[in-house]
């Protein structure tokens, strides 16, 4: 579910090859410029991911991909919550929406 990706440079204006929409970067990298637990869906990053203290996840989408998106990314998320069976797991960098999603 998570790729490698560099926050966008403020100086660049972001053109369609961007992963990330530049509104939603606050909410998607740490201070340090760390991406933290992303969804992507045909090359672009569509929102976030975090595991609650208790185990379970949960995630939010940052922008409508559509149906045939949510429908995948709620398999996934089902999925990765079957996988790691309440195994925690917390990204070394925090991001703020992944603090918000995990509290």
């Amino acid at each position: 579910m998570e790729r490698h990706v560099r926050r966008p440079e403020r100086r660049r204006p972001a053109g369609p090859t961007k992963a990330a929409v530049p509104a939603h970067t606050e909410a998607l990298f740490d201070r340090n410029g760390n991406i933290g637990p992303t969804l992507w869906w045909r090359g672009r990053i569509i929102g976030a991911w975090a595991q609650h203290p208790k185990g379970h996840l949960d995630h939010r989408l940052l922008t409508d991909p559509g149906a045939p998106a949510r429908a995948a990314v709620r398999a996934e998320i089902v999925r990765l919550d079957a996988f790691l069976d309440g195994t925690r797991v917390t990204p070394c960098y925090r991001t703020p929406l992944e603090l918000r999603l995990a509290a």
